[in-house]
């Protein structure tokens, strides 16, 4: 090897090696969040109710995919439901999330599963959460977006 192609490959390792990639700034969002949310309705002679709901999100980031993973707190008949993990994406807003599920439904007493798309939207700024929760269920129409709020576990 030639002294040139020598001294022409040490100063590109050095240089090489002296340029940092910058390091991605950390989403707001990651880490562990208290949250308050409309956790279902009861329609009862065509009137909704929300059923109220609390429960931890954690949120995950790898490159660019964000990932949450709700743990609700217990129904009000004493049973924790699993875990429940859904990918998301950055917005200009924030963050949103898809979620599919099956949820049971009662309708004049006949109980049935019925496949539901949860689309969550989460903003953080500092340690409060905010951000709204809107329901696709295909028997009971459009419904508006509900708030969800929460706060940074430490």
């Amino acid at each position: 090897m030639s002294r040139f192609l020598r001294a022409a490959l040490v100063a590109s390792v050095v240089v090489g090696s002296a340029t940092r990639i910058p390091a991605q700034a950390p989403n707001p969002l990651v880490g562990k969040w208290s949250i308050e949310y409309e956790r279902g309705r009861r329609m009862e002679n065509g009137e909704a109710t929300p059923i109220m709901g609390t429960g931890q999100v954690t949120f995950t980031q790898a490159g660019d995919s964000l990932m949450a993973t709700l743990q609700a707190a217990p129904r009000p008949d004493g049973t924790t439901p699993p875990p429940t993990s859904f990918g998301g994406k950055m917005t200009a807003e924030g963050a949103q999330f898809v979620q599919e599920q099956v949820a049971q439904v009662n309708v004049n007493g006949e109980v049935r599963d019925q496949k539901i798309t949860l689309n969550w939207t989460f903003k953080a700024s500092g340690d409060v959460l905010t951000g709204t929760l809107k329901r696709d269920l295909p028997m009971m129409g459009p419904t508006p977006p509900s708030p969800v709020k929460g706060t940074r576990v430490k």
